[in-house]
Order: structure tokens, then sequence, then C-alpha cells
């Protein structure tokens, strides 16, 4: 019996089935620059009622934005342009800004969140606003400072925030980047927001952040400290009587990277994790 362990240049396989030379799995690259998007974040732009509603953009620089009519199999995302204008603030002024998302309010107004380092190196998360709607360098108008999310002893810094809208209320997803400082596993919070564009920052904390997943327990996740565990980049929706979390798992760009799934009838949890992953780099080569 082959044992299964992190590491072992046949775990992609016994994870799940991988492509093969003679018949191999071909996948569309959905940029029409072919430049592919790391951390793809895609939203319906209510203000586009013509054109090509679905917008999307990319972790790095400036922000690549992309816009398509349709989302398929076959369909492309056409270069629009670059998200941040400028002039940026201290806090977003280093180029290696991460896994940013927008929110649209209505009226050409857009609140995007990205996390960007800071002068220790450390990634911390804020926000900038357009109030032009959709364009190149149209959001100009940035958080006074990086968010105070009040978590003790967050020494690693704050990366991948989500946003997640039910029955009015406004909610914020992030992940505590733990590996940074040698933590042997990585945890993901959340904690209701609101939002006024009157506020310096934007976003006002309700209440305390809640720490609602974390990566122990689950045998096919590595990371990239030695013997740890690490889960990133939530995604939160609601399907019945459940919130389901997306997550991506393992050491990105490698065989270990992966996507699970947890769930939970409360949205602050607790959440039950499935205990195989639902996608890995094995599945899609």
């Amino acid at each position: 019996v082959h044992t299964l362990v992190l590491g072992d240049i046949n775990r992609a396989f016994l994870m799940h089935p991988v492509k093969t030379v003679d018949n191999p799995v071909v996948h569309h690259i959905a940029t029409s620059d072919n430049q592919g998007c790391a951390d793809p974040f895609v939203w319906k732009d209510p203000d586009d009622i013509v054109g090509a509603p679905y917008k999307m953009i990319c972790t790095g620089g400036d922000i690549s934005l992309y816009s398509s009519g349709l989302i398929g199999r076959k369909d492309s995302f056409t270069y629009d342009g670059v998200m941040l204008g400028n002039p940026k603030p201290d806090w977003a002024s280093n180029s290696n800004r991460w896994a940013p998302e927008n929110i649209p309010l209505g009226n050409g107004k857009n609140l995007a969140i990205f996390s960007s380092p800071q002068l220790n190196g450390v990634h911390r998360l804020g926000a900038v606003m357009s109030v032009e709607g959709v364009g190149d360098r149209k959001w100009t108008t940035y958080s006074a400072s990086t968010f105070a999310l009040g978590i003790p002893n967050n020494d690693g810094g704050d990366i991948d925030a989500h946003f997640f809208k039910e029955n009015g209320k406004i909610y914020v997803l992030w992940k505590t980047d733990d590996n940074v400082v040698g933590m042997p596993y990585t945890r993901l919070w959340i904690n209701e927001v609101s939002i006024s564009l009157e506020d310096a920052d934007f976003l006002q904390l309700i209440g305390e952040p809640v720490m609602i997943l974390d990566s122990t327990a689950l045998w096919w996740i590595d990371s990239w400290v030695s013997g740890g565990s690490l889960i990133e980049g939530p995604q939160l929706i609601k399907k019945d009587a459940y919130y389901y979390l997306f997550f991506a798992a393992g050491k990105y760009c490698q065989p270990s990277y992966a996507q699970g799934v947890a769930r939970s009838m409360s949205i602050f949890g607790p959440y039950s994790k499935l205990g195989v992953p639902i996608l890995s780099t094995g599945t899609v080569g």
C-alpha cells in the first residue's frame, strides 16, 4: 500500500486524477493579453447595462482591470487598464499589492479592498474608492490608513479580504498571514462592517473579529513552514441553510496547492471541514 505523505511526488495523482500526455486537458486562458490573473476577483457591474458588465481585477502593481460581456468556458476578458490612480498614500505605496476585491455601491461608486506591504514588509488591508464608475485609474480616493482589525499578537499581517453581503449586512473575511512569522497553522476571520463614504477609512467594524477557521486537522494541507498547514483566500456563499466557506490551501504555484471547503449553519461558525480537497493542482495540471 502506498503511503501518502506531504512532499511525496505522487501525492497530486493520489489526491485527484491528472492530465495525460496523449490526451491533455487544455484550459482556456481567460485574459485577452494572455498574461493570466493571479487572485482573480470577478463581479457584475450594475452600472454597465449595455457594454461588458463582468469585471475582473488581479493581484499586483496598480491592479489590472479586465471586462467581458459573458462568462463561459470560451469567453475572454479584455484588458481595460488598471484600477489604481495616483497619488497613492504611504500605506499603499509599495507595488506588491495582493488579492483585491471590489463591492459596487451603485451610481458609479465602487469600494475596493486590498493588502499592501508596510515599511516593515508586513501586508495590511486598506481601501480605495471610485466615484466615477469602473475604468482605467478610476479608484483614486484611498482610506486614510490601513484597518485596525484588533487582533492581538498579529505580527504576520492581514491579506485576502473578501466581502460578503446578506440581509442588508456586510461582512469582511480575511486571513491573518500567520505563516510569515513561522506559525504552524493559519487562521481565517470575519467581522461585520458598515460602509460610510464620509469616513476617512470607509469601513467601520461592528463588534469584534471572530476566528471562523484554522488550517489544522486536514491531512492534505502543507505550508511554507516545515510541518505546518496553510489556508488562505476565503470565499463565502450561502446555499439553503448552510454557509459554505471555500479556501485555498498549501503552497501556491506548487503541486500541493488545493481548494477546500467547510460549512456551518451560522455565519460565525463553528464550521465543519470537508476532509478532502474539492480541487487540486493535479486536477487541472
